[in-house]
């Protein structure tokens, strides 16, 4: 996914399974991304949408810096296994401004999404 820095990005993951999986985001180098749900203010906000057994985590990543671009791992774990999938941010070197200039700003976000499945 490619972002400018200072913008404003939301990853998403969705995990199904029976048990209803758990969602951690880690870094590319495997620190936990420290997160409460519903936490404002902080450089990463994230939205838990538990339906029984589907589950989806939004990450938001605030103001887009340097330090945020690489590789994000969103890991879904029950009992049974667990299972992960990948999203790498990668920088917007050159402004696409004009091109969006007509773009409602509602349809403008950037939001990515993979699903992963436990059901065993």
């Amino acid at each position: 996914m490619v972002v400018r820095e200072g913008s404003n990005v939301t990853l998403r993951c969705a995990a199904i399974g029976s048990p209803a999986p758990a969602i951690v985001w880690r870094r590319e180098a495997g620190d936990n991304i420290s997160l409460q749900d519903g936490e404002q203010g902080g450089k990463y906000e994230p939205v838990l949408i538990d339906n029984a057994y589907k589950v989806v985590m939004k990450l938001s990543i605030k103001v887009v810096s340097l330090a945020d671009f690489g590789a994000y791992k969103c890991i879904a774990k029950n009992s049974l296994g667990e299972t992960d999938g990948t999203i790498k941010l990668y920088s917007k070197l050159f402004s696409f401004s004009n091109c969006f200039s007509k773009v409602p700003r509602s349809l403008a976000k950037v939001s990515l999404f993979f699903m992963v499945n436990l059901v065993m």
